[in-house]
């Protein structure tokens, strides 16, 4: 039976012009280098174990979201925040994880002298795509498809509408991206594609998480009036029209329901059709050439040493190195710029949401309540330092590492001291003035800049913690890994107890202010210590590995 069903299956291929003997050893070359252990010293697990914990984490994080909404929305707005959330996350780890994959010019390099027709090629790449999308886009969905059938409306058969549905809009997103990805090549060079990449990647970051912050607490009002226009201007966006088919799966046959479901699987299909050109190999020659054509060669540029940043940093040429070294790659390094950067704009995005919320009172007062804007803010800080310890070891110009072996460093203590004041000064430098000026706005600017001055005390301590589980290397010494530095972001959601913990602080230092410069000076002291011991720590995990080298 199975031989039959391979049989056919290949006939089918073939008479759609895909190898079937070229497609399976591109598909498995590239699933291949997807999962491949980047180095058996740098990290001791593969690509395979960040992918599986990511879905983990997605999954959990999506049950725990379906417990709290489950028997509150009707299923209209269930399927519609949860489409939104999955969709939104699928367009974010592909724009951020799989774009060198999917539009790449090296790829005609490697297989234009070959005979693979461009229908095969596509075939193999999109299946490549579809293998995330489907395992991705079910971590996020399979907990809310299952607590939809327990749900108030209690339809049984929602959890076999509603997964498919997924799926579809999961696919949707991704072949947005796609196309994005093409729109933006035909009118910039390759090399510049990338820096606009990054810009572009920003600004999406931004907005999905101020915009589904909007959506969570607009939800209530358009429960209200869900039989109303609220319901079509919903209707209007994206996950709008797969909440829509859900609805016509469940036997809800309404015009809008029909006409807006109905546009969706159109969307759909003439997204896919036009990505075919995305993925065609014809087209990846073309940027191959564009690339020729237009690359550019990095010029360096001259750096003002400040003498000011030198006393800062001491005599030890050890820090000074590391600190110019980093800050460049801050400048330069464009995954850097894409995964730390967005964050100094989640304080505007806080900030605007406790303005509609008329939740922005100074917590120093005693009449007034410590508000949830006051401990995300916070929170901004210690994030950056997940999303920079996770990303230090990366680059994709990791091949200049043998510039440390052939120098080596004298005293590696001093020199991760100075990768983190780069981080301190370049990052969580900037994160401080921004979050002391916009709460000045509202706030006494003593009470604003305290505020931010604690904020930036707790980062640094947290800084240190992260870096005592520091496993070796070199900065930006390795080759890039897909799904690890996703990983360490979805890790961050199981740090609550500390979060936790910090937030309770943070309320008993804010009714007690009288009490907060005793406590910084505690922290910074406890800070400085935790540091000086993950310089050590991080030295000797580098020399041992230098040694297995």
């Amino acid at each position: 039976m199975s031989r039959r069903l391979l049989a056919s299956l290949e006939h089918v291929a073939r008479r759609l012009g895909i190898d079937p003997h070229q497609y399976w050893h591109l598909l498995r070359a590239s699933l291949l280098v997807d999962f491949r252990r980047q180095s058996a010293v740098a990290s001791d697990q593969p690509t395979r174990s960040a992918l599986l914990m990511t879905c983990l984490v997605f999954g959990l994080f999506s049950l725990v979201l379906a417990l709290f909404a489950f028997r509150t929305l009707s299923s209209f707005h269930y399927s519609l925040l949860f489409l939104a959330y999955s969709m939104l996350m699928i367009a974010f780890i592909v724009l951020s994880e799989f774009g060198a994959t999917i539009i790449s010019p090296d790829d005609y390099e490697v297989l234009g002298p070959r005979p693979i027709t461009s229908r095969t090629y596509f075939a193999a790449k999109l299946s490549n795509l579809l293998f995330y999308v489907v395992l991705i886009g079910s971590s996020l969905n399979i907990f809310p498809a299952l607590m939809g059938a327990f749900s108030d409306f209690a339809d049984r058969s929602f959890p076999l509408v509603y997964f498919p549905v997924a799926l579809l809009a999961g696919l949707f997103s991704a072949m947005l991206v796609v196309l994005l990805y093409g729109a933006v090549l035909r009118v910039v060079n390759y090399e510049k594609f990338k820096d606009v990449l990054v810009y572009i990647q920003v600004v999406f970051s931004f907005f999905v998480f101020f915009g589904y912050q909007l959506l969570l607490r607009a939800m209530p009002h358009l429960e209200q009036g869900q039989h109303g226009g609220g319901r079509r201007a919903i209707l209007l966006t994206p996950p709008g029209w797969f909440a829509g088919l859900v609805q016509v799966g469940l036997g809800q046959w309404e015009r809008d329901y029909l006409l807006w479901a109905g546009w969706g699987i159109l969307m759909t299909g003439v997204l896919v059709g036009a990505g075919l050109r995305s993925f065609s190999l014809e087209y990846s020659r073309h940027l191959a050439q564009l690339r020729a054509v237009t690359a550019e060669r990095w010029r360096m540029r001259r750096r003002l040493r400040l003498r000011a940043l030198e006393r800062l940093l001491g005599k030890s040429p050890e820090e000074r190195v590391a600190f110019f070294f980093v800050r460049q790659m801050l400048r330069r390094n464009r995954t850097l710029k894409l995964r730390l950067y967005p964050a100094l704009g989640f304080p505007i995005a806080f900030v605007a949401i406790g303005i509609l919320e008329k939740n922005l009172t100074d917590p120093f007062l005693s009449s007034s309540s410590v508000s949830s804007v006051v401990f995300f803010t916070a929170l901004v800080g210690p994030l950056l330092v997940l999303n920079f310890h996770a990303l230090l070891p990366y680059s994709e110009e990791h091949g200049a590492a043998w510039v440390f072996r052939v120098t080596p460093v004298r005293d590696l203590s001093r020199f991760f001291a100075g990768v983190k004041k780069a981080f301190l000064v370049s990052i969580l430098l900037p994160l401080f003035l921004l979050t002391g000026g916009l709460f000045s706005v509202f706030w006494a600017p003593a009470h604003a800049f305290l505020h931010a001055a604690f904020s930036f005390v707790l980062s640094y301590l947290f800084l240190g913690i992260v870096f005592l589980f520091y496993r070796g290397g070199f900065p930006f010494s390795q080759e890039p890994a897909k799904m690890v530095q996703t990983r360490q972001m979805a890790l961050a959601f199981l740090s609550m107890p500390l979060w936790g913990a910090m937030f309770a602080l943070m309320y008993i230092l804010y009714r007690h202010p009288k009490w907060m410069f005793g406590a910084l000076g505690i922290l910074l002291l406890l800070g400085w210590i935790v540091n000086r011991a993950a310089d050590q720590k991080a030295a000797r995990a580098t020399m041992a590995q230098q040694e297995w080298e």
